[in-house]
Formats: structure tokens, sequence, C-alpha cells
């Protein structure tokens, strides 16, 4: 084989990583978006306390408080781009370490009866569902 043609598949193989990172990336971010806008909210709280992570789960919890969400938001989508930097593919996380997570995941408000992050998964299965990298 050439140098020239493996340069050639060195450069199409680096690309590809590129783009599956950037996949990656963008479920990870419509999940993670769709697991805090699905959180219920008395105060705030439940919804302030989801983390994302990368490598390892985010075991913290904060007296944090976002009603709107978006703060929350902003932040699990920086902590998800850095995920572009990455020469392997490490699992990524989102994590909500309050102790009522469980309950909350489990129909205990009504604002909720199905859950967050089971509902978010199917959702976030069936926009994705045949995506070919």
């Amino acid at each position: 084989m050439s140098e020239e043609f493996i340069a050639q598949i060195n450069a199409e193989w680096a690309a590809k990583q590129v783009e599956i990172r950037g996949k990656v990336i963008e479920v990870a971010t419509y999940l993670s978006t769709t697991v805090i806008d699905r959180s219920p909210v008395l105060s705030g709280r439940f919804a302030g306390n989801w983390n994302a992570s990368i490598g390892v789960p985010d075991p913290h919890t904060s007296a944090a408080v976002d009603p709107h969400k978006g703060a929350t938001k902003t932040r699990a989508k920086n902590k998800l781009r850095e995920y572009a930097a990455y020469v392997k593919y490490p699992p990524i996380y989102l994590s909500n370490a309050l102790p009522y997570a469980n309950r909350l995941e489990n129909g205990w408000s009504r604002k909720a009866p199905n859950g967050v992050v089971a509902v978010s998964m199917a959702n976030t299965a069936m926009k994705f569902r045949g995506v070919v990298l």
C-alpha cells in the first residue's frame, strides 16, 4: 500500500470519528434536555440536580433550584460538548442523586406519573431510530 493511500484512509477514519462523537453528543444532549424538561417541579431542586458527566456518574447534590430548567440544561450541554475532545468513547451519565429521585422515576409525582428517565429514553430511541453513521 502506498503512503498516500494510508494517509487517505487515516484521514477518512479521523473524519468518521469526529462524526461519531458529534452524533453521540447530539443524542446525549437531546436525552438530557428531555429528561430535564420532563422533571416535575415543585421547588425546582429536582430539576436543578441533574448532572451530566463523562466516564463516571456524578454523585453530588446541591441546594440548587432551577424551576425554569434553563441553567441545568445549559450546564448539561456544556459538559456534553467536552465529549468531542475524547479519543476513546467513555460512557456518558446523567444522574440525579437526590434521595427522592428514584421515587419520582417510579411515578410518585402526579406531574410525572410515568417517571422521567424511562419515558425520555423511549422518546429518544424513537427519535434516533435508524441513525446510520
